[in-house]
């Protein structure tokens, strides 16, 4: 069954497997079936108070910015605050990653699986790696930046940034500068011939294609 009250604002359905209801922007409740078959409940009066029931892992209570955990919200499985931002913890699986940050989002740190690891002081300094995948770090953002990506791939990519002044991208054949980003702007590839130019951004802008055929 489905009811809307003074639409779109008040939406209710339901059926065997799941239901829900809202008014937004004030109210929700949902109720769905777990992957075991067992009834989970959550729901919120926002901004302030949010919660859920039925199995004893999914049971939660938040009173924001107070304190309070959350479960499965946004891209985390838990996360827990005391007087948000002055304390928060997450935690997202897989790859058990569990972080932690004070006066969010100035300063950070945090740790997982397989050697992932990252801390910062915004805008000072930061660094997050995860071995074989990338490695970044930023000096006084958003001035300097610098990042390897892609490295459980076979085209790893290096780049870095002195912004707006200058940066520069190398991955495999591929390259790309940038001047007064993003006013210029250019790029190559050895491999295929293929060349583009940017400059000034959105203005102008032409383009090669591998066989030498140019567009603007």
């Amino acid at each position: 069954s489905e009811t809307d009250v003074l639409w779109p604002l008040g939406h209710f359905r339901s059926d065997l497997e799941e239901s829900y209801g809202r008014f937004f922007p004030f109210w929700w409740w949902a109720r769905h079936t777990n992957e075991n078959g067992e009834s989970e409940t959550d729901w919120s009066v926002f901004p302030l108070l949010f919660g859920g029931g039925g199995t004893h892992e999914h049971r939660y209570f938040a009173f924001f910015p107070f304190f309070g955990t959350l479960r499965d919200f946004f891209t985390y499985d838990e996360i827990n605050f005391i007087l948000f931002p002055i304390f928060a913890s997450t935690v997202k699986n897989p790859g058990n990653q569990k972080s932690y940050a004070i006066l969010f989002p100035f300063t950070g740190w945090g740790s997982g699986d397989e050697g992932w690891t990252w801390w910062r002081v915004w805008p000072f300094y930061g660094h997050s790696e995860y071995p074989g995948h990338y490695d970044r770090k930023f000096v006084m953002w958003p001035f300097w930046h610098s990042e390897r990506n892609y490295l459980d791939t076979g085209s790893p990519s290096d780049e870095w940034m002195f912004w707006p002044f200058y940066g520069e991208v190398e991955r495999g054949a591929t390259h790309a500068r940038s001047i007064l980003w993003p006013l210029f702007g250019w790029n190559w590839n050895d491999e295929t011939g293929y060349s583009g130019w940017d400059g000034p951004w959105p203005l102008v802008k032409f383009i090669r294609n591998g066989s030498g055929t140019p567009y603007s």
